[in-house]
């Protein structure tokens, strides 16, 4: 049996269902190691230390796996739509925590909001 090299596999095509396990699994997996490094940030945990890099190199493969080289051009689309999904969900937090009185994690919500629309139109 032949395994083949990392390169190879990174630049397969796949089914939808595998491209949506994948992604999802992505998603989880980044979104895990954020929340450990929110967690302990200063890595004082022994335990999320060995963990957040797992998660981290695990992250960084899956994107591979999930994007490969041939589509450039659909990830950059991609990347450019998930942006724009992400500030008008920020916007929607903060209208929501405006609505329930919540105006410091409004106005936390919306210095994320600018932030990240002034490093996008960089």
């Amino acid at each position: 049996m032949v395994i083949p090299e990392k390169e190879d596999v990174m630049h397969a095509k796949y089914s939808p269902a595998i491209e949506e396990h994948l992604n999802c699994c992505f998603v989880l997996t980044s979104a895990l190691y954020f929340r450990m490094v929110a967690v302990d940030p200063k890595g004082r945990d022994p335990r999320f230390a060995a963990w957040s890099g797992a998660l981290h190199d695990v992250a960084r493969d899956l994107a591979g796996l999930s994007e490969g080289k041939s589509q450039s051009d659909f990830c950059t689309q991609q990347i450019h739509d998930g942006l724009n999904d992400i500030l008008h969900s920020l916007r929607d937090i903060a209208e929501l925590a405006k609505k329930e009185g919540t105006l410091p994690l409004r106005d936390e919500v919306l210095s994320y909001l600018a932030n990240l629309e002034a490093r996008i139109a960089k």
